[in-house]
């Protein structure tokens, strides 16, 4: 049977989100704590509210990596609306200090670690409570069933609060993250 790698998904879900959106801040009359903020939100909001047309340019985005999924019989935009089911994000603190500023986020979203570690306990149940009929299961039988384990597990996986700091340069009257915002979250708190 073939595992599913919950950490390949999340290197997709980093490029899909990247290619999707950037911080674009711009100072023209604010202050540049309260650009940095309207930046980080403009930004995390869009991954918060997850309509169709973001999710519709996330899938595009990513169209070749979620191929690999079809096996699996996953619907993408359900994959997607699992994943993100319960993100929320906070702006903790700001710190400018001339052309440089440090944010402090608390970003709850799932962990794919916790995830991955669902997938292979619900998995193993399933396994134990199988009778003899899984043998005889066709190979796109046994990728449809996995493909149902591993939406079942990332459904079933909890949201939890991680620290993300993030920093920021201002060239101009631009102020823009050193890393890429999406990716800094993706890594630090989808697999924390």
């Amino acid at each position: 049977m073939k595992k599913f790698k919950l950490a390949a998904f999340g290197a997709l879900l980093t490029c899909a989100l990247v290619a999707c959106f950037g911080l674009a801040a711009c100072s023209s009359g604010p202050s540049d704590e309260e650009v940095i903020k309207g930046g980080i939100s403009d930004t995390l909001d869009q991954v918060k509210k997850l309509d169709d047309a973001t999710l519709d340019e996330m899938i595009d985005a990513a169209s070749s990596e979620l191929s690999g999924l079809d096996a699996m019989s996953i619907d993408y935009k359900d994959l997607f609306k699992t994943v993100f089911n319960g993100f929320d994000y906070q702006i903790d603190a700001v710190e400018v200090d001339g052309d440089a500023a440090k944010a402090d986020l608390t970003i709850t979203a799932k962990s794919f670690t916790d995830a991955e570690a669902k997938a292979e306990e619900i998995t193993a149940k399933w396994l134990e409570e199988a009778d003899d009929s899984v043998a005889d299961m066709t190979e796109d039988q046994i990728n449809a069933k996995v493909g149902e384990l591993v939406m079942q597990a990332i459904s079933e996986t909890d949201p939890k609060d991680t620290t993300v700091k993030a920093t920021f340069t201002k060239d101009g009257d631009e102020w823009s993250c050193d890393d890429d915002l999406i990716s800094k979250v993706v890594d630090e708190a989808f697999y924390a």
